[in-house]
């Protein structure tokens, strides 16, 4: 933890502090008991979502910041911690507040990891799981929202990419995982024969049941023989459960809307190559487009 204009009160002991973590569904303030004492939902409306939470996660201070802060103080809370640090000296420049950096913090990650069960019980969404839709919506909205305003600053064009780019592999990766773990019910061999994320969920959108797995099939997804009757022989002697039309329908929409975030990255890797091209090209020629950007 990076502590950072802190202090104690006249009375020698330390005032309250509240974490305040944003997130797709709104800002919380969380004590030192990591308990949510208070909260500011977006409204739902992803575009706004998206608009909002771009502008804090830039440093801004929004009014839905200031909102939650106020709260916070009529609570007795006059130190705030928050895991960003732009974040945090704009708050303690614009209000004069006591402030902490604190990355990760345990309540982030708690947040994060509880998102689709704090959404259910602020009735944003029906089920856990429905939260993924909205992830997917506003990591789309978003990523637009920050190539969006880096075009404003020429300079700052490829800055902002890259970080748009890295945000995307997180989101990628996150939503990757949980499909091989869930695909993986049915055929979890599969994932120990397919290391490429991308691949694994086209292989799912386009075979879908294990016993669609055969050789044939997998040379026409571009696969050698060889390794097509590796998979194929995994297929036929596979440990994983029945499921059910429902089942695979699920996992195959998910799939086929994280396909949609790769073709989203796909282009966004083209248009760094192609700016990094035009801001810094000696940078580029040196040390290629991905490294130069950084």
């Amino acid at each position: 933890m990076e502590f950072l204009l802190s202090e104690e009160t006249d009375d020698g002991g330390l005032s309250l502090k509240a974490t305040i973590v944003e997130s797709i569904i709104g800002i919380f303030g969380f004590n030192e008991n990591e308990k949510i004492v208070e909260k500011i939902l977006f409204p739902k409306d992803v575009e706004k979502i998206a608009n909002v939470l771009g502008r804090i996660q830039a440093g801004e201070v929004t009014d839905e910041v200031i909102e939650l802060i106020k709260k916070l103080q009529v609570n007795g809370y006059e130190t705030f911690a928050f895991e960003s640090e732009a974040l945090a000296m704009e708050v303690h420049r614009k209000l004069g507040i006591k402030v902490e950096i604190e990355k990760p913090s345990k309540v982030g990650e708690y947040l994060r990891g509880n998102l689709g069960k704090i959404a259910v019980e602020a009735k944003l969404v029906k089920k856990p799981e429905d939260i993924h839709e909205l992830i997917h919506q506003v990591s789309l909205a978003l990523t637009k929202v920050k190539v969006r305003r880096a075009a404003e600053k020429r300079d700052l064009l490829v800055t902002q990419a890259i970080q748009a780019l890295d945000d995307l592999d997180k989101t990628l990766n996150l939503f990757a995982g949980r499909i091989r773990e869930w695909y993986g019910l049915h055929f979890p061999e599969l994932s120990n024969l397919v290391d490429k994320h991308e691949t694994y969920l086209k292989l799912v959108v386009n075979l879908g049941w294990r016993s669609n797995f055969t050789i044939e099939n997998l040379e026409k997804e571009g696969f050698p023989k060889g390794k097509a009757q590796a998979i194929t022989n995994s297929a036929q002697t596979s440990m994983g459960a029945d499921i059910d039309d429902r089942d695979l329908k699920e996992i195959q929409e998910l799939c086929t809307n994280t396909l949609e975030l790769y073709k989203i990255r796909h282009t966004l890797e083209e248009y760094i190559d192609v700016t990094t091209g035009e801001v810094a090209p000696n940078i580029k020629d040196l040390v290629g487009a991905s490294l130069g950007a950084r």
